[in-house]
């Protein structure tokens, strides 16, 4: 009877100590969560969970921008210009106080210099604000700069893609009809981190190349029906962090 007992406290024992190491194991898989507070001209906003992002890869949104993350807890953004124009609320974007992007749609109306271009991580585009086609001559004189928010409106946009440095990050808003085809030929660029679409008349067929974004961080598919069983095929980017399908949010 003793050893009966004995055997069976040996067996309590070894289970127990499983038990203890499969928690283990699954508390070092699921990372306790670090959240990365975001607030606009002082006043909070939202959250997100940023305990798996990478620095320098993963995306914040900000208004007309999307920031390179660069590791901080929280995040405070205004939009500014530093001549006071008041017809907008300014080309430049600062984060913590420090100016970190420039949107060039505005600068060639306004100012010939981008102020503190050294400091410059992000930057838009929108060739409806500069009224002439992109010159990539203008990125040299932003030496630090990351990523480039890209806005395509039209056939050319898309096709002058491939005129920015491959080195830099890539954040796409396609307003203009896209098709499958585009969607193929925009997977070749590994450079993309963010994409939104609106156009809500692709395929489910069209789609399927979105698996190939590997690096595609943020996603957004505008599109007059909700039908999210269109894009299974995002479970298999494995770095999305944020994704949304749907109508516009106003």
């Amino acid at each position: 009877m003793k050893n009966v007992f004995k055997q069976i406290t040996i067996l309590c024992l070894i289970v127990l100590a499983g038990s203890v190491i499969f928690c283990k194991k699954k508390a070092e898989e699921e990372p306790e969560p670090h959240w990365l507070r975001v607030y606009h001209d002082g006043e909070f906003k939202w959250k997100i969970d940023v305990s798996e992002w990478e620095v320098r890869e993963d995306v914040v949104p900000l208004g007309v921008f999307f920031y390179p993350w660069q590791g901080e807890d929280s995040i405070n953004w205004t939009e500014y210009d530093p001549h006071g124009h008041p017809l907008w609320p300014g080309p430049y974007l600062a984060v913590n106080d420090k100016v970190v992007g420039v949107n060039l749609g505005f600068i060639p109306l306004s100012y010939p210099e981008i102020v503190d271009s050294e400091k410059i991580i992000t930057a838009t585009f929108d060739e409806y604000f500069v009224g002439s086609e992109f010159d990539p001559a203008v990125l040299k004189k932003l030496p630090n700069l990351i990523g480039l928010y890209w806005c395509v409106g039209s056939r050319e946009d898309l096709e002058r893609i491939g005129t920015i440095p491959s080195h830099l990050r890539i954040y796409l808003f396609c307003y203009h009809d896209i098709t499958g085809a585009d969607l193929k030929g925009l997977s070749k660029f590994s450079n993309i981190r963010s994409l939104r679409i609106e156009d809500g008349s692709l395929s489910y067929r069209d789609l399927r190349y979105l698996c190939r974004f590997k690096g595609l961080r943020w996603f957004e598919f505008i599109t007059r029906v909700h039908q999210e069983e269109r894009i299974k095929c995002l479970s298999k980017l494995k770095k999305l962090r944020y994704w949304y399908v749907g109508p516009i949010i106003i």
